[in-house]
């Protein structure tokens, strides 16, 4: 039974200690997302903020004709994963999709984007940015219509409402209850009290 015990207490130790690791977050990239280089790159690194799995690591470095570029194996040392490019990259815009597993034994993905050639553009990060732009913009109009006070019934209303409804209920059981309770302790003194008047109608009648 104290073996039974044990075990028992160490499971609920593991598992309520399991909450407490942190997904692996991924902290630099190598070449940086967003950035172009003129020279191209040789290889694909990402860096991790603690050692990640050595299986499972995945890394895509596609040119915009959909074509992988990563030639060889990928190599996972510590908190480093590396992807080699096979040959040079000519110039261009290049996705870059990565999984990886965590310390923690969790997938983690992403993807980023690099460019290279002095003149290559990364036209998806242009229009995410314009699309922020207009997004704002057409935000700012309704501005003043979302600091007004909110109209109609609130939670707090409604919650309100509840508690009221239900001490009203309460307090109209409570009085059925006492009017039953008073009819009841009422009878015998009615019975009472009408058996002695016919009583002292009998005495009189003899």
């Amino acid at each position: 039974m104290a073996g039974a015990t044990a075990v028992i207490a160490a499971c609920i130790a593991v598992f309520s200690a399991a909450p407490a690791y942190a997904h692996d977050s991924i902290q630099g990239t190598s070449p940086k997302e967003g950035a172009v280089v003129k020279t191209a790159p040789t290889e694909v690194v990402l860096e991790f903020s603690d050692d990640v799995l050595p299986i499972g690591a995945i890394i895509i470095v596609d040119d915009s004709s959909g074509t992988d570029q990563v030639a060889g194996g990928i190599t996972v040392d510590g908190n480093t994963v590396t992807a080699p490019i096979g040959g040079e990259l000519p110039d261009g815009v290049y996705d870059v999709r990565w999984r990886a597993v965590s310390s923690d034994g969790h997938l983690i993905s992403d993807v980023f984007q690099f460019g290279v050639g002095a003149t290559t553009t990364l036209p998806q990060v242009e229009d995410a940015a314009e699309a922020t732009n207009g997004t704002e913009a057409e935000a700012e109009p309704a501005q003043p219509e979302s600091s007004a006070p909110a109209q109609g019934v609130t939670v707090d209303d409604g919650v309100r409402t509840a508690f009221i409804a239900a001490m009203g209920a309460v307090a109209a059981l409570g009085l059925v209850a006492l009017g039953i309770s008073l009819g009841r302790r009422r009878s015998p003194s009615d019975s009472t009290t009408s058996f002695s008047s016919t009583t002292k109608n009998d005495s009189k009648d003899s």
